[in-house]
């Protein structure tokens, strides 16, 4: 847990220091990375969290139409 609050800790001051990086989805969404690498089973919920759950709009199977 303690490795968990460090990242939050660093990335809270990056985004202070460049406020853009709040809004960059990419970086957002890796600032786990270390802990994924050690734990496969944390990167797994996070592929199902942001990948699999995604539900489709009614009608439609696209990923395009999720994205919306």
């Amino acid at each position: 847990m303690g490795k968990v609050i460090d990242i939050l800790y660093q990335t809270m001051l990056e985004i202070v220091q460049d406020g853009t990086k709040g809004m960059d989805e990419d970086y957002i969404m890796n600032i786990f990375k270390p802990i994924e690498e050690e734990l496969p089973e944390f990167k797994a919920h996070l592929d199902w969290y942001f990948e699999a759950k995604e539900s489709n709009l009614v009608d439609s199977f696209s990923k395009e139409d999720r994205d919306r």
